[in-house]
């Protein structure tokens, strides 16, 4: 098995570090522009997510397709 640098791939990003708060569930029925998506990461990350900047673009592009 190849091993995922989660830092580049959203989807980890999002099953590792948006769960420690709540569950996906929550994720899944939301459903935003890319730039709602952008406010609602950085409010997270406000409120102590640990993502870096990067991880940040990688994890909005991520959610704005998957979650539009």
């Amino acid at each position: 098995a190849t091993e995922i640098d989660a830092s580049s791939d959203g989807k980890a990003l999002l099953e590792e570090r948006c769960v420690q708060c709540h569950t996906l569930v929550r994720v899944k029925r939301a459903s935003m522009s890319a730039e709602e998506w952008g406010v609602n990461v950085r409010r997270m990350v406000s409120k102590g997510s640990e993502l870096t900047l990067s991880e940040q673009d990688v994890l909005i592009e991520y959610l704005s397709i998957t979650y539009p």
